[in-house]
Formats: C-alpha cells, sequence, structure tokens
C-alpha cells in the first residue's frame, strides 16, 4: 500500500479532493488507523473540535494525537506527516505543540504544523 493515504479528522467538513479518508469523530479515526495500518497513512489531518456523538465520551482531535503518539511509542514507528486545521486556535496549538515535543523527543523533525485543505460543510 506504501505510505500514500491521507486521513481527514472532523465532525463537519468535506474536502474538496476526494482522495482523503473521512473519519467524523475519535472512534472513527481509531477504527480507520487500526483498520489501514499506520505505516500505510502518509497524511492526517486533525480538527480539534469534534463535536459531541449520542452515547459516546467527548474525544477531540487532541485525543487523536495522544493516541496516535502513543501507538507510535507501542510499534516503535514514525507518525506520519500530521496537520492540523482548527479554528479553535488554542486546541489546534495544544495538538501541535504536543505532536511536536514528541517529535524532539524522537530527534526527528518537529514538522507538525497548521494545515488547511479546500473543504464544504
Amino acid at each position: 500500500m506504501g505510505k500514500n493515504l491521507k486521513i481527514y479528522v472532523d465532525d463537519l467538513r468535506t474536502p474538496l479532493d476526494d482522495k482523503w479518508i473521512i473519519v467524523r469523530n475519535f472512534y472513527q479515526f481509531i477504527e480507520a488507523v487500526e483498520s489501514i495500518g499506520l505505516e500505510n497513512i502518509g497524511v492526517i489531518s486533525l480538527d480539534h473540535d469534534l463535536g459531541i456523538f449520542p452515547g459516546e465520551e467527548e474525544k477531540t482531535g487532541y485525543d487523536c494525537a495522544k493516541w496516535l503518539v502513543n501507538l507510535s511509542m507501542d510499534k516503535n514507528t514514525h507518525l506520519p506527516q500530521i496537520f492540523v486545521h482548527s479554528a479553535n486556535t488554542v486546541g489546534l496549538l495544544n495538538i501541535i505543540n504536543y505532536v511536536n515535543n514528541y517529535l524532539h523527543f524522537c530527534e526527528q523533525p518537529e514538522t507538525c504544523s497548521i494545515g488547511y485543505t479546500a473543504f464544504k460543510i
């Protein structure tokens, strides 16, 4: 498969580029990554505020980032490129700083950054 798959995590927005795998919440994100395999993902774009779904505990893009870091540590594998596209500035910076701190600890380039793609709602 290679590292050519892209995952877009957002409860409202849909990217115009149809090459993204779209997931709407934390639980769908976990399911997608586990199904695809971290090693096959080249890019992940995270929103922070993912909404609250009936019967589920509230989880954010920050929770997705923490889960990814733990998976990377458990599997001893590199993270894919991670972008954050949230309108929540505090949440956006929290995700970027968390991921980049982990990358720094791993002596890898701190590449997590703001990234926007054209979308529709």
